[in-house]
């Protein structure tokens, strides 16, 4: 199972079929390890840092063919070892590989530090949103002017929302004033 790791590039499924044509067993402990860490890496190409434990096991025993009890024990082993981290996220019990919990860490308290340092807003932003609805010949939301105000004066900050609530219309000003008014 080390082929499929870096520099090999082997794909999971030959080298298990080779693994399981050498003899290993179907529910040996290095198979059942080696799926739970594919299964994991793999979704990496879909945009996931973890999953959800019960959606890794049933994943990882339809991929091996193997009861989720067996998997369980395996992840079980894996994270006393170190080579997954969990955590509860959203009410799931989310499993990382650890470089990926690391990062995500480091983001999250990064973030949060950011956010918490606020910049003086620019002299006569009023003036500035007043200018630049004239020019695009439209009136923003007072939650849009909210955004936008927030924007100018932290270092940091997240917009949020469903369709049509205005994103795109307040971010859209956000750069105007950055390219056009030069705040940095």
């Amino acid at each position: 199972y080390v082929l499929t790791e870096g520099e090999f590039g082997v794909e999971f499924s030959k080298a298990d079929r080779l693994a399981l044509d050498m003899g290993v067993e179907a529910e040996d402990a290095l198979r059942l390890e080696a799926g739970l860490l594919f299964e994991l890496a793999h979704n990496l190409n879909n945009g996931h840092t973890f999953l959800p434990r019960r959606k890794l096991v049933e994943a990882t025993a339809a991929l091996l063919s193997v009861s989720i009890e067996l998997l369980e024990q395996s992840l079980d082993e894996l994270q006393r070892r170190g080579e997954v981290e969990r955590e509860e996220v959203a009410g799931q019990d989310a499993v990382y590989l650890p470089q990926l919990y690391e990062a995500e860490v480091f983001i999250a308290q990064r973030m949060g530090e950011m956010s918490r340092a606020e910049l003086l807003p620019p002299e006569g932003l009023d003036r500035l949103l007043a200018r630049i609805q004239r020019q695009e010949g439209i009136r923003y939301a007072p939650q849009q002017l909210q955004a936008v105000e927030l924007a100018a004066s932290r270092q940091v900050m997240l917009l949020t929302g469903g369709p049509g609530t205005g994103k795109t219309t307040a971010l859209v000003t956000m750069i105007s004033l950055l390219e056009t008014y030069g705040l940095k």
